[in-house]
């Protein structure tokens, strides 16, 4: 028997799908007095150290595979009995199937992102989804729908001489990657400026660390972290983040660190992060938008390259308050 309000939340997404998830989550911590999830263990981890989560459970789990299978494992029977409700993002109708066998009614599936037709901002488009289930009562829907447009946060911070500007060059596709060359021109720049460039490198960044190890040209420092809390930090520390459209990106502007983000084969009106101290510098095709023309004719690089270290310096310019620290 369930003595409180418990919501489980199931993602079986990549880290930017995932990230883009947390204003919802932590609107809804204002409605639901504990939330737990099921996603890759990392993942938990991280929206756990965030306060986006309670508690998490390792996707990654052989039990949790029988949710596919005719007979569901009982500790997972077990596991997702103990909620309230369930909410689901995911576009299989045999997943949602298979949950409401032990949940029932208060399951609710929320599709991950919508197709091309829609142009709402992937926020409001899984808002939209929350909202119009009946996860949440007429008074809770209000304090939701409040939290979610309070949840942007304040990220001024003083351009002071030495500041740390991370730039972080990688992403998820190479096509989505714009040049490392330029980022490198961008680098420059702002150490004129008399900021303080880091290169931030992942685990799946080892084809740029090997570029910058052999480059003859001086190089800004190169930060390199192997943990979501290692990243954390780094981020935190920062004044400025530059990096083209990736989970880390969405994971800084979550953080309240000044953001651009530079788009190049993605729908920004759709997939910019979420937050009011972001900027959006995007690659425009004489074709048309950027994204989604992956042709011979009209490839999707050659449109991101088309943007040079002068627009993201322009873009930078106007980001913070130039008042420098006594």
């Amino acid at each position: 028997m369930m003595t409180e309000n418990r919501l489980l939340i199931i993602h079986q997404g990549a880290l930017g799908d995932f990230v883009v998830t947390f204003p919802i989550l932590k609107a809804l911590r204002t409605t639901i007095p504990r939330i737990d999830g099921i996603c890759r263990s990392s993942f938990g981890r991280l929206a756990v150290d965030l306060g986006v989560l309670d508690d998490s459970y390792p996707l990654e789990l052989a039990r949790f595979a029988s949710l596919y299978a005719e007979r569901i494992d009982p500790e997972v029977v077990k596991l997702m009995s103990s909620y309230r409700s369930i909410l689901l993002f995911s576009f299989s109708e045999l997943l949602e199937k298979s949950v409401k066998k032990i949940n029932g009614p208060q399951v609710f599936r929320i599709l991950p992102w919508p197709d091309m037709s829609q142009k709402n901002h992937i926020t409001e488009f899984l808002a939209r989804q929350v909202r119009n289930s009946n996860l949440l009562g007429k008074e809770a829907h209000c304090r939701f729908s409040r939290a979610l447009f309070h949840l942007k946060g304040d990220a001024k911070r003083k351009r002071r001489s030495g500041a740390r500007a991370i730039i972080s060059p990688g992403a998820g596709s190479v096509k989505k990657r714009w040049p490392l060359e330029r980022f490198m021109m961008v680098a420059a720049e702002l150490k004129k400026r008399g900021l303080r460039p880091s290169i931030l490198l992942g685990p799946a960044e080892v084809d740029l660390e090997a570029v910058l190890q052999h480059s003859p040209q001086s190089q800004p420092q190169v930060v390199k972290t192997r943990t979501f809390q290692e990243l954390i930090t780094v981020l935190e520390s920062a004044v400025l983040y530059i990096g083209n459209d990736s989970g880390v990106s969405h994971l800084a502007a979550f953080l309240n660190v000044p953001t651009l983000v530079i788009f190049g084969p993605s729908d920004s009106d759709l997939w910019r992060p979420f937050g009011d101290h972001v900027r959006i510098v995007k690659a425009v095709s004489p074709f048309g938008p950027c994204f989604g023309t992956d042709r011979p004719d009209r490839p999707e690089r050659a449109c991101l390259e088309k943007i040079n270290p002068d627009q993201i310096v322009e873009a930078l310019e106007n980001m913070f308050d130039t008042e420098r620290e006594a």
